[in-house]
């Protein structure tokens, strides 16, 4: 299975809250499972909707957030995201950061891999880079957070 994203030039900025489901593969076989459903929000990551988030990620299994690695500040209010996570998730959230933009790392990068993927380490987080652009490592997401919170939670 391979996902396939659509993306936009110029997109809108999601406002609120979207959701979607998508199958997503299994690195391994979890008994007869080969894929699950994830059932994903993306959230709006404007002040204005801070308050209403807690309803959307409250009890999530995995939560991703993403920073844009040409822009050091997307990393930092990351940095603030995860500290909101850790207030309403459960203590054994699969969490990810994923590093976008990775067709502009040559010339624009801003956000060292080798930081990130350190923090990542240091806090049990996993971590990717992706170009949402040209389909680069999106399957490896989603096949990984998936894989990890199954792990995670069902003792094999």
């Amino acid at each position: 299975m391979e996902f396939i994203l659509t993306l936009q030039e110029d997109p809108a900025s999601t406002i609120g809250v979207s959701f979607i489901v998508k199958a997503a593969p299994l690195a391994r076989p979890f008994g007869s499972k080969t894929q699950v459903d994830l059932e994903m929000w993306d959230t709006a990551g404007q002040e204005s909707y801070r308050s209403l988030l807690p309803l959307y990620y409250r009890g999530a299994s995995i939560v991703v957030l993403v920073y844009d690695i040409t822009n050091e500040d997307s990393l930092e209010q990351t940095k603030w995201w995860l500290t909101q996570v850790r207030k309403e998730c459960d203590p054994d959230v699969t969490i990810a950061l994923v590093g976008n933009k990775l067709d502009l790392a040559a010339e624009h990068r801003k956000v060292s891999t080798a930081d990130v993927k350190a923090f990542a380490d240091d806090n049990g987080f996993l971590h990717y880079e992706v170009s949402a652009k040209d389909n680069i490592n999106i399957d490896a997401v989603f096949t990984g957070v998936a894989t990890t919170a199954l792990e995670t939670r069902v003792k094999i």
